[in-house]
């Protein structure tokens, strides 16, 4: 999708499905767990709005990356927001570092004012998911996996907590299975 508008083909095929929607629909807003790239198309192409793509979780209190409303990219979630501090660590059992080329991938780690104090009565859970540094800032590890393009924005592309042991001892990833039904 090169950003171009087609009045044509958005009266023809996109009327009747936003028409469904209301057919006022301009803007949506994800912020769920990250969209397929081809849903993410398809939502865009067949409704015709601006889909903007964000991430956040409930320990860090709402949104910390958001997409740019300019943003013609599929698969990312955008970059981080006003007072948002992410870095990405390496993650050697998946095969993630900072070091990777293209892009740096790793775990994203989230700092800031917005990040919580932790989980109530947890504090086994709590040492393995919040760090405070050297300048009392609070970071909060995901476990999600992303990786850092040159513009600023990031693609989460794994997750640390869906790995499940087989009996035969090999790891899968329960991101990737998928059902058909036929």
């Amino acid at each position: 999708m090169a950003g171009y508008e087609t009045p044509i083909v958005n009266k023809l095929l996109c009327g009747k499905v936003r028409q469904q929607l209301g057919g006022k629909l301009e803007y949506m807003v994800v912020g769920s767990a990250p969209l397929s790239p081809q849903l993410q198309s398809l939502i865009r192409c067949a409704v015709n709005a601006t889909l903007i793509h964000g991430y956040g979780t409930t320990e860090t209190c709402g949104a910390v990356l958001c997409m740019d409303f300019n943003d013609l990219s599929f698969g990312r979630v955008g970059a981080p927001l006003n007072g948002v501090k992410i870095k990405l660590i390496n993650w050697e059992e998946g095969g993630y570092s900072v070091d990777d080329k293209p892009h740096p991938r790793g775990e994203i780690v989230v700092g800031g004012k917005m990040v919580s104090n932790g989980y109530f009565q947890m504090d086994s859970l709590n040492e393995q998911s919040f760090r405070i540094d050297e300048n009392g800032m609070r970071w909060f590890l995901t476990a999600d996996i992303g990786e850092l393009f040159p513009d600023g924005t990031f693609r989460i592309i794994d997750r640390k907590k869906d790995l499940i042991k087989l009996a035969n001892g090999e790891f899968i990833s329960l991101g990737k299975v998928s059902i058909s039904f036929k």
